[in-house]
């Protein structure tokens, strides 16, 4: 099966995970940042943070080139301060080697028609985070339950065992013996309502 690769738009996803404020006091930037970091990671299992990168604008006024930091096996990228984090995730998806396999993860427009143009697929923030959310990623870092995929989840095997306990003498359906009407006292009612209807 080939890997998914993602590129999110940092601060993009961080405003629709609700995550972020309209100002910041000194300091509260990297504090929410880190928070939001923490949080998306905690998402995502070690098989997808290796294969995620998440982009910010610029850390600082001073950085020339674009900076990369590890977090938990994720890759996080700060734009250089002559561009911001909507082109450097152009770039990205401009150098990659396999675009068809890319995810972008951002509600700009602009990442949407880069990505598609590369046959890649555009997701909006505001579909992520709650994709996101359902999902159970357990201690190992292993994604084993997600109600995104339509999977009801294992049930308990305390509960199988009640359910046994209390129907499993019932035969199974295939030795069961089909009948064209039904048997039994309702049988003569029955009877005259399908004669009544021509049914």
């Amino acid at each position: 099966m080939a890997k998914t690769y993602r590129l999110i738009d940092g601060y993009n996803l961080m405003h629709a995970a609700g995550m972020a404020r309209e100002r910041y006091g000194p300091g509260d930037l990297e504090r929410f940042r880190n928070r939001f970091i923490t949080w998306l990671a905690s998402h995502l299992a070690t098989s997808e943070l290796a294969t995620a990168t998440l982009v910010f604008d610029a850390q600082s006024a001073g950085h020339r080139n674009d900076h990369q930091e590890m977090f938990q096996g994720m890759k996080v990228i700060y734009a250089a301060s002559n561009k911001d984090a909507d082109t450097l995730i152009e770039e990205l998806v401009a150098e990659h080697s396999a675009p068809r396999q890319i995810q972008v993860i951002s509600s700009d427009h602009r990442l949407h028609k880069a990505i598609r143009k590369r046959k890649g697929i555009a997701i909006d923030s505001e579909d992520f985070v709650p994709w996101l959310e359902k999902r159970e990623i357990h201690q190992d870092g292993v994604m084993r339950h997600s109600e995104s995929t339509g999977s009801a989840g294992a049930v308990p095997e305390e509960e199988v065992d009640m359910w046994l306990a209390e129907f499993g003498d019932i035969p199974e359906a295939d030795h069961l013996k089909k009948t064209r009407k039904p048997q039994g006292k309702q049988e003569n009612w029955i009877r005259e309502i399908e004669d009544e209807f021509g049914i």
